[in-house]
């Protein structure tokens, strides 16, 4: 049953306990902030400076934290992915119908949720694995995001049951849903232990510390610059990162500096 299946691969809830901390680090699935909690931060925000956040804000960090939610949103929206009932939520934001309207009509001109899917499957039948997020050419790329897109109608609970069926047809993808099924743990204990030292210390790590804690840090942060400079790092990840306070203005500098580099 297709259903039972997206309900099993739903995210689960797990509790683990950080090594540098006294109370729980508290795991949501693969770690991403609730959609829930993020509609109820844009409608507090919306309803306190009456416009929508906007993206490439240089004003304060809430607002690129927000926008990058909306531009995420906006993807699952274009590929597909974003749930009827988390569209009608978003739509009760003042503001956010009209931005769902012209969403709709960038969308008409782009290969429909079949076509994409059937593009999907022969990328597959030719290359025998699933494309791969952020990684090979401009096609797979693309492909890759598609399907990375597509681990939201898992975390619904009301999933469509005809795109999870189209989805089950193309070869490899059950074993997808499995991976998806795990919650990834070490970037969001990582990330809690970096939020820690920021509280602690009031400064980010700096690389060439003696101390083995601020140098497990200091390559955490550097593994995610690069991941950054690789176009690898997820939407999901990178609001992760932009949600600590003293990354978001880190987070951004590191794509300034990516995108100086393409112009270059």
């Amino acid at each position: 049953n297709i259903i039972r299946l997206a309900q099993a691969c739903r995210r689960r809830i797990t509790t683990k306990r950080s090594c540098d901390s006294r109370s729980p680090v508290k795991v949501v699935g693969n770690g991403r902030s609730t959609f829930s909690m993020h509609l109820e931060q844009l409608r507090g925000w919306v309803e306190h400076h009456r416009s929508l956040p906007k993206q490439g804000s240089t004003r304060v960090h809430d607002e690129r934290y927000l926008a990058r939610f909306l531009n995420d949103q906006q993807q699952a929206f274009a590929n597909g992915a974003l749930a009827e009932a988390r569209e009608q939520q978003l739509r009760s934001v003042p503001g956010m119908a009209g931005r769902l309207h012209a969403w709709g009509e960038l969308r008409k001109v782009q290969p429909s949720f079949e076509a994409q899917v059937g593009t999907l499957m022969e990328w597959v039948r030719q290359h025998g694995r699933l494309p791969k997020y952020g990684v090979g050419d401009a096609h797979e790329r693309r492909l890759g995001a598609f399907l990375n897109h597509q681990r939201a109608h898992l975390e619904c609970a009301e999933p469509d049951e005809e795109k999870l069926a189209l989805l089950l047809r193309v070869s490899g993808i059950q074993k997808q849903f499995r991976a998806w099924r795990n919650p990834r743990t070490s970037f969001e204990v990582r990330l809690a232990e970096l939020k820690t030292w920021l509280q602690e210390s009031g400064r980010l790590p700096s690389y060439g510390a003696t101390d083995e804690r601020e140098r497990q840090l200091t390559t955490f942060l550097r593994k995610q610059q690069n991941l950054i400079s690789q176009g690898s790092l997820s939407q999901d990840r990178k609001e992760q990162l932009a949600s600590v306070n003293g990354l978001g203005e880190l987070l951004d500098r590191w794509e300034l500096r990516v995108g100086a580099a393409k112009k270059c």
